[in-house]
């Protein structure tokens, strides 16, 4: 096995982002939402990684989001764009982008002791090389129906569905859509 060095390794950095938010709060709150991130990737502090314990640059990231909400739903749009790291030894570095586009949806009904609670997420993630990122549902969607007996106690079914998947990043071989049930 390769010796590991466990010798920490620091970072002070200090970066002033832009982050901006509006909200506007009626019937309906609605809001708006842009920020800048920064992430910093350090390599492994292992012999088999070149360069071990080197700060990489600084990775900017962005998001953007709009949504609207209430007591009893919420509906949202977003955008991410993020660094993607490479990290097969020796290499370890950032090559490509991920970016993220998406709408997620939620509801919450109750009646008596009944609630009824559900979301909806479709998803489409890309690369910068075009390949495909693996273990990411194109879509999901939960509901949990729950009877609440006392404060104590209650009765809960939920149900998990999630789309289908890339295994592979060449988009070869996919794990097909399924459901569960607690």
């Amino acid at each position: 096995f390769p010796s590991h060095d466990t010798t920490p390794i620091r970072s002070n950095k200090n970066y002033a982002l832009p982050w901006l938010a509006l909200s506007h709060r009626g019937r309906i709150t609605s809001y708006v939402s842009y920020v800048q991130g920064s992430e910093l990737f350090i390599n492994p502090n292992r012999s088999e990684y070149s360069d071990p314990g080197k700060s990489l640059e600084r990775a900017r990231s962005e998001q953007w989001e709009l949504g609207f909400k209430t007591s009893a739903w919420s509906v949202a749009v977003f955008y991410l764009n993020r660094p993607a790291l490479t990290d097969q030894a020796p290499v370890y570095e950032l090559r490509e982008r991920f970016i993220q586009k998406g709408i997620e949806a939620s509801t919450t009904l109750k009646r008596d002791n009944w609630s009824w609670n559900q979301s909806a997420m479709l998803l489409q993630v890309e690369r910068s090389d075009h390949l495909k990122l693996t273990n990411v549902p194109r879509y999901t969607w939960r509901s949990t129906i729950a009877y609440n007996h006392t404060d104590d106690s209650s009765i809960l079914i939920s149900t998990t569905y999630e789309g289908e998947r890339e295994i592979e990043a060449s988009g070869k071989t996919q794990l097909p859509e399924w459901i569960r049930w607690d």
